[in-house]
């Protein structure tokens, strides 16, 4: 799959509150990346930038170190609260085997937030730069954000 396609993230089987408060999500996918365990990722861009908010405990039991992160995308409260603004997306197949295609309609993908952008410059994925967040369902669309008919 190369730059260009195109992507609405409509819904999700599982997720944060926060997250679907935001949809629907439309995201152009850039290329795809192998991961430690799958070789199918997909790396992409949002069109718009995602609220998304965790802890530095929950971060930190999914491996994603905070110190270091960029303070323009990601800021650290006192309590421990972090708050990230991202537009990096990652997202897999739900199922192995499955594939990103041109033609999906409600297809369920693993779906990670980008909380260190040098993720998008990386040539594989990088669990310790993504955090997961939901069961997602996308859809093709075109550059427009509109639904082929």
């Amino acid at each position: 799959m190369t730059a260009g396609p195109h992507v609405e993230i409509t819904s999700f089987d599982v997720g944060p509150e926060e997250l679907t408060d935001q949809l629907p999500v439309t995201a152009r996918l850039l290329r795809m990346l192998p991961g430690p365990d799958r070789p199918d990722y997909a790396l992409a861009v949002a069109t718009r930038p995602l609220r998304f908010t965790s802890t530095v405990d929950a971060l930190a039991a999914q491996g994603i170190p905070v110190a270091g992160l960029d303070p323009q995308c990601v800021h650290v409260e006192t309590d421990g609260t972090v708050r990230a603004t991202v537009f990096g997306l990652v997202m897999a197949p739900r199922i192995v085997g499955q594939a990103l295609h041109p033609t999906m309609v409600d297809f369920p993908v693993a779906l990670a937030v980008v909380i260190d952008p040098t993720q998008m410059r990386d040539p594989s994925i990088d669990f310790s730069k993504c955090s997961y967040v939901a069961v997602a369902f996308v859809t093709t669309v075109r550059s427009d954000g509109e639904r082929d008919t």
